[in-house]
């Protein structure tokens, strides 16, 4: 399908995280399409051997996994882009050109993944927040506000 557009070259298909740690200095890929479950090395590790080696070798993840867990392993390990593996054509393709230019590529069931894992620490942070204010009052304050809260004036 990718060897069919003239703007994307296909330098190699390897089956292995440890194919890729073996075969990446000769291939000298500029981008790196990867499964995110693979026998042996995980995608996630393959990704993280790939980016200490060289920060500019572009990185998508594919799963057919979307687990806030993969996606925020694979954010820490340094990829650039995160599909699952049904994903249309069009959109995989958009996804290349997009991350070869140096954005981040991550499509809308993963984004609103990302989103509401961050809304949820937020809101969590608030209310430790609100918590640890209220253990800030001194102890006559604490007496009257439990007064006050038991119906008392």
């Amino acid at each position: 399908m990718l060897a069919q557009l003239d703007d994307i070259q296909i330098v190699g298909s390897l089956s292995s995280g440890e194919e890729l740690v073996s075969k990446m200095r000769d291939l000298n890929p500029d981008l790196i399409i990867m499964d995110i479950h693979m026998k042996g090395m995980t995608g996630i590790e393959a990704t993280r051997w790939v980016k200490e080696r060289n920060n500019k070798i572009k990185v998508i993840l594919l799963s057919m996994e979307v687990k806030k867990e993969l996606v925020s392993a694979g954010i820490q390990s340094g990829i650039d882009g995160y599909l699952p593996k049904d994903v249309e054509k069009s959109t995989l393709i958009e996804a290349i050109r997009a991350v070869s230019k140096g954005e981040k590529y991550f499509n809308e069931a993963i984004t609103n993944l990302v989103f509401e894992d961050f809304y949820n620490r937020e809101a969590s942070a608030r209310q430790t927040k609100q918590h640890l204010q209220l253990t800030d009052l001194s102890k006559r304050e604490m007496e009257v506000l439990q007064l006050v809260a038991s119906g008392k004036s």
